[in-house]
């Protein structure tokens, strides 16, 4: 355990988190942990708050590597991955594919403030839904409460997504 909180401390990018919360028992095993995901530091801290304002537990980093080795570590605890899209070095697409890789359950919400970026690409499958920057606290809620009450069946490819709000 002590090896993952050090990544925390010591991360630039990452939550600086406190020791006894993450002691990594029942507390956080509960369905309710998200990692969060984007490199505009407003936008990662206004999710973060409005999150950990609905009691859930978050690991919030602008660095998806950083976010990679998270994931790599507590993936069985995270009920939602919230990934923005366009972001430097790996970029969503690939982060999301990773985090697939390892757990193909996993819900994931994108991000993004690009929609012509994301639109033309059908390559990633199963991202349990969507939402367009810019975005406030009730719309991320209402998003994040629709996809917890939902199964994986029930997500859809970027353009199958985009195609309906058009």
């Amino acid at each position: 355990m002590m090896v993952l909180l050090d990544i925390f401390i010591n991360s630039p990018h990452s939550e600086v988190c406190d020791k006894e919360e993450h002691s990594m028992a029942t507390s956080i095993l509960n369905g309710k942990t998200m990692l969060v995901v984007d490199d505009e530091q407003d936008i990662l801290d206004i999710m973060r708050d409005s999150l950990e304002s609905q009691g859930y537990k978050v690991f919030a980093t602008s660095d998806s590597t950083v976010a990679m080795d998270i994931y790599r570590r507590i993936f069985n605890d995270v009920a939602l991955v919230i990934s923005d899209i366009a972001m430097p070095g790996i970029d969503g697409r690939e982060l999301i594919r990773q985090i697939k890789g390892i757990n193909p359950d996993i819900k994931i919400l994108a991000v993004s403030g690009y929609s012509r970026y994301v639109a033309g690409n059908d390559e990633i499958k199963e991202i349990a839904g969507f939402i367009q920057k810019p975005f406030d606290h009730y719309q991320l809620r209402r998003k994040i409460d629709r996809l917890m009450e939902t199964k994986l069946s029930g997500s859809f490819s970027f353009d199958e997504i985009f195609n309906r709000s058009a």
